[in-house]
């Protein structure tokens, strides 16, 4: 089989926010002119995804007005990687100047044949797939959230014409997970 898992468990991304959630500080291996033309500016800005952007603002919100740190896994993949991930979240500073201090985690690779459908490089068709924001999973047609490469062979996307574009959503059982943070916040 192609795929092979290795472990990492190294930050890829660390970024603190203000009360407002905007970017203030971060710190990353990789390219930077991304991130340094946010500073200043809310972070969730980026995130299109009007589910995810709430989900995420309520979530940061409440570890700045609760203090409690909350931890959630999620995958960022790669057209030839399979990326698990792990976001930390606390609050740091105090009254006015609260806010919270993110640290990404990548805990797993698992290398994998080349996957077109994530390769933003590539020029995009007139058709649109629903790819799930936080794990990664794609919508298929009977309406189920399966991995992405189940649903670019069923769905037949690589031989019909140029890749669709993705949308991005959010499947019921991250909506479920992300949900249950922010409740264990609460209590």
């Amino acid at each position: 089989m192609w795929t092979s898992l290795h472990t990492v468990k190294a930050p890829v991304l660390e970024y603190t926010l203000d009360h407002e959630l905007r970017l203030l500080r971060y710190h990353t291996e990789g390219d930077q002119t991304y991130l340094h033309s946010l500073l200043g500016k809310p972070v969730l800005s980026v995130v299109k995804n009007v589910t995810l952007h709430t989900l995420l603002e309520v979530l940061f919100q409440k570890v700045v007005r609760t203090g409690r740190k909350v931890e959630a896994s999620y995958r960022c993949d790669t057209p030839t990687m399979k990326r698990y991930c792990t976001m930390v979240v606390h609050r740091v500073g105090s009254g006015s100047d609260r806010g919270v201090q993110v640290n990404n985690y990548m805990d797993q690779i698992e290398n994998r044949p080349y996957q077109p459908l994530l390769d933003w490089k590539l020029p995009a068709g007139d058709r649109f797939v629903s790819l799930c924001s936080w794990c990664k999973r794609m919508r298929d047609s009977s309406g189920a959230w399966v991995e992405i490469d189940d649903a670019v062979r069923d769905l037949r996307l690589m031989q019909e014409g140029p890749i669709p574009q993705i949308t991005h959503g959010m499947c019921e059982r991250c909506y479920d997970y992300l949900m249950g943070k922010i409740r264990e916040l609460e209590h």
